[in-house]
């Protein structure tokens, strides 16, 4: 009977031991639960009573998913090239094409990139047709900060319809009050409303006028539309050198003649545009329906020149390859790839001079 005693003694001095740390552990568990609850951020929104609701116009907020699309930061060696605006660089911008007024009366062609961002937010979408671009945007351009003299935007309003421009200005006589000053409007005109074909010229009661050196703009000026069929040589304004078309100078029929005009060699020595061809680098050109071949009679290597004279070359002659809607391919450059640009193949097409920041 003592043996059977002890044994359950000690069964239940075991059995009560076992409770024991089996409670102490459930304690634990259920303090350092209720410490992690309480250290939890509370995500879950407060539930909306119906009732509270109804009645009103209120409606319940709902969280915003999409974020601002921010606008990317202007970097110019992010680009392909210096002088002129490829497809490729146009993933995050809308290039902006307006010819800005010289002290010399001249005028020379920019693509100022305004990022998508800003031109959504502005109007709406990320194609807009130039003259929605000219109308939202004009006013922001820094002409001086450039170099070039205030201009814009036109004091008047503009419209458009397909491919037509009605200028409705309130003073049309400010813009004709020397044969130089009708010059720039018309090149200003021209190298902004790029592939526009006729403009039309009122006072702002719609009415033609009769100006001193244009003339009566009772029938429309005719525009040169998407082509201009000219060189692009070297432009300095502010010792900041551009590639321009020669304001005034001949548009050619035949994509050879302006290729051998972009030598320079009829240029005259005091003239303000000069060839960005560098010295003694020469060349042939063949032509195919979409594409101008240059090939250098000499091999050209690029690395013999400073980087900006590589760009003026290069970029001079794609620019005017784009001038007649055509890409160009380059022959004899003794580097295979340079900077960005690949000469096993034609180069991708120029969609715009001189790229500027916004």
């Amino acid at each position: 009977m003592n043996e059977k005693k002890k044994k359950r003694s000690t069964t239940s001095v075991l059995l009560l031991v076992l409770l024991a740390i089996l409670a102490l552990f459930i304690g634990f568990a259920i303090v350092d639960g209720s410490e992690t609850a309480d250290e939890q951020p509370n995500e879950q929104p407060t539930p909306s009573n119906p009732e509270t609701n109804e009645g009103t116009d209120e409606q319940p907020e709902v969280p915003e998913t999409e974020e601002k699309e921010e606008p990317p930061t202007f970097n110019p060696r992010a680009l392909i090239g210096k002088y002129a605006v490829y497809e490729a660089d146009l993933k995050q911008y809308v290039p902006f094409r307006i010819g800005l007024a010289t002290k010399d009366a001249y005028a020379v062609p920019v693509s100022i990139l305004v990022p998508k961002a800003n031109v959504r937010d502005t109007l709406g979408t990320s194609t807009p047709t130039h003259v929605e671009l000219y109308n939202a945007f004009a006013s922001d351009v820094k002409e001086e900060a450039y170099g070039f003299v205030p201009y814009h935007p036109y004091d008047g309003q503009i419209e458009e319809d397909g491919t037509m421009l009605r200028f409705l200005l309130k003073d049309p006589v400010a813009y004709d009050q020397s044969s130089a000053s009708s010059s720039v409007f018309f090149a200003t005109v021209e190298e902004t409303f790029f592939g526009y074909q006729e403009l039309w010229i009122f006072n702002e009661d719609e009415e033609p006028v009769d100006l001193p050196h244009i003339g009566s703009t009772s029938e429309p000026f005719p525009l040169p539309g998407e082509r201009l069929n000219q060189p692009y040589f070297m432009y300095v304004v502010d010792e900041q050198i551009y590639l321009a078309p020669f304001i005034g100078g001949p548009s050619y029929s035949d994509p050879k003649e302006a290729f051998e005009a972009l030598k320079g060699k009829e240029l005259e020595t005091d003239s303000i545009y000069k060839s960005p061809i560098p010295k003694g680098i020469d060349y042939d050109v063949a032509l195919t329906e979409n594409l101008v071949t240059i090939t250098f009679t000499e091999p050209v290597d690029l690395t013999k020149l400073s980087k900006e004279e590589a760009f003026q070359l290069v970029e001079s002659l794609n620019l005017t390859a784009s001038s007649f809607g055509r890409q160009v391919k380059l022959d004899g450059v003794v580097q295979t790839t340079w900077q960005k640009f690949d000469f096993n193949r034609p180069l991708p097409k120029a969609v715009g001079a001189n790229p500027l920041p916004y």
